[in-house]
């Protein structure tokens, strides 16, 4: 089962990369401004298809309505490259991303193609830059995705947020959207503490062997809470109301998973499976 998954991934991959291509091509010719909107829901599509491979069944509660709208700058706690699956299956965006995994082999390439934005955290400059970029497509009415911790946890706590990425929706009056993931069954046994590292993906975990166990089971169960929006007008461009917007960001996801949120302890499927 594991090794059929697999072929059937890398499959859709390079077909992905072959239509995303010819549609590149096509869209910058014929209509230019429209490029990255149709390369967002080709790449949705390919997602939501990840998303079936893998046997993840998501509850989304709160405000899925957001999803349905363009220009907004979501962010969301991170354990992993799982959580890309689940929120880019859920509408078309562009994804921000450590620049490393544009180098990594095949995947490397796909998540190019699509229109990642890549972040150089050790290049200032780049930075600058990325944020542009950033700008730009928020501008263009484009969903941006970005896990603002800056890198992925096990899950246990919110890490700080980085204030310098909260300067763009602030530039383009963007509204933040904040999205939960919780984890909740893995083939029908609730994730626990003990067992989440099976889905969680941190630190100096290798991702291949981590790709290779998460293939072997045949149902994820996932919550999605989409929170109400946060809105950046009040705000200014400057270092204090960056780091005053991130906190209040930062804030909200803390509050919901303190007052509501029990990941890896509750089964908000059971009513469904037993109905």
């Amino acid at each position: 089962m594991r090794i059929l998954k697999l072929i059937i991934i890398v499959l859709s991959f390079l077909v992905f990369l072959v239509l995303a291509f010819v549609v590149q091509i096509a869209v910058t010719f014929i209509r230019p401004s429209s490029r990255w909107h149709t390369i967002n829901r080709l790449t949705c599509g390919l997602i939501k298809f990840l998303r079936n491979v893998l046997g993840i069944r998501v509850n989304l509660e709160g405000h899925p309505e957001y999803l349905n709208e363009q220009g907004n700058f979501l962010i969301s706690r991170h354990i992993g490259y799982i959580d890309g699956i689940i929120l880019g299956a859920l509408t078309p965006l562009t994804f921000i991303s450590k620049k490393e995994i544009g180098d990594w082999p095949l995947i490397g390439k796909v998540v190019q193609i699509s229109g990642t934005i890549f972040v150089d955290r050790q290049n200032r400059s780049r930075i600058c830059h990325c944020l542009r970029k950033m700008a730009g497509r928020l501008k263009d009415q484009i969903n941006l995705l970005i896990f603002p911790e800056g890198t992925s946890t096990d899950g246990s706590k919110v890490l700080p947020f980085q204030a310098p990425f909260f300067s763009v929706p602030i530039m383009t009056r963007s509204a933040i959207v904040p999205i939960t993931i919780e984890y909740h069954r893995l083939d029908g046994k609730t994730i626990a503490p003990e067992n989440r590292d099976e889905i969680c993906w941190y630190n100096h975990m290798k991702f291949a062997p981590h790709l290779w166990n998460l293939l072997r089971f045949r149902r994820i169960d996932v919550r999605v809470v989409v929170h109400e929006k946060i809105s950046t007008e009040t705000y200014r461009n400057t270092s204090e109301d960056r780091k005053k917007l991130a906190q209040r960001c930062h804030q909200a996801l803390v509050n919901f998973v303190k007052e509501h949120s029990t990941a890896f302890n509750s089964d908000p499927f059971a009513a469904l499976d037993a109905a």
